[in-house]
């Protein structure tokens, strides 16, 4: 059975940046299981594994736009440490839990921190890079009416969403 939209597939795979740095991978751990088509991963990684057959193995590239998208400078801010609770605990070059204007939690990277003020990045971090992966296709099955319907493989739980 070949690889398409609406089937549960189970991959391996090696995550890589443009320098060929492995930033994840799950060989020798679980294999990713998703419904194609559902949009649970970035869309190249998705749109490489149509076609593709159990046992087949491929490498390919998925440039920024059908990764995680352009670096957007606005996505750059500067704030008042004044403004920030415990602003003296943060580093830079780590990652916090921002909240959004609407109550949402944001992930930011620490850019700089200076005597007065904090940058964080909002982008994530593969925007704008592109990216390269070795994929093995485990598996590819029929998945049920319920993975369908929620967009995401279940395992052997209750699931009641």
């Amino acid at each position: 059975m070949k690889v398409e939209n609406n089937k549960k597939v189970s991959v391996e795979y090696t995550a890589m940046d443009e320098q060929g740095n492995v930033f994840d991978t799950n060989v020798g751990k679980e294999p990713l299981k998703i419904i194609v088509g559902a949009q649970n991963v970035v869309p190249g990684f998705e749109e490489n594994l149509i076609g593709m057959e159990e046992n087949e193995e491929k490498e390919f590239d998925v440039p920024p736009e059908k990764g995680y998208g352009p670096y957007m400078e606005e996505l750059v801010t500067e704030v008042e440490k004044s403004r920030i609770p415990n602003a003296d605990q943060l580093v830079k070059g780590t990652f916090v839990q921002l909240q959004s204007k609407d109550g949402y939690p944001v992930i930011a990277y620490v850019k700089d921190v200076t005597d007065s003020k904090v940058v964080f990045d909002l982008n994530h971090p593969f925007a704008g890079k592109n990216l390269h992966f070795k994929v093995k296709i485990l598996k590819v099955e029929e998945p049920t009416k319920e993975e369908l319907l929620h967009g995401h493989v279940h395992d052997n739980h209750n699931h009641e969403e």
